[in-house]
């Protein structure tokens, strides 16, 4: 059990027939995603490219 779940009251739910569920891992894609294009940006310096369409000379 995912230890957030101990603050529901979990035996009034239970009584009441609610289940309650998580959501573990629905991010694990998405972020690891973002992470690599981030990594990529990095290495193919496109934050340099930004400033320079910018005009940003310094910073």
């Amino acid at each position: 059990m995912d230890p957030d779940m101990e603050r529901f009251p979990l035996e009034n739910l239970e009584q009441k027939d609610v289940q309650v569920t998580t959501a573990n891992g629905v991010h694990t894609y998405p972020i690891s995603e973002t992470i690599f294009l981030l990594m990529l940006a990095l290495t193919r310096k496109v934050d340099t490219y930004i400033k320079q369409r910018l005009g940003i000379t310094h910073i």
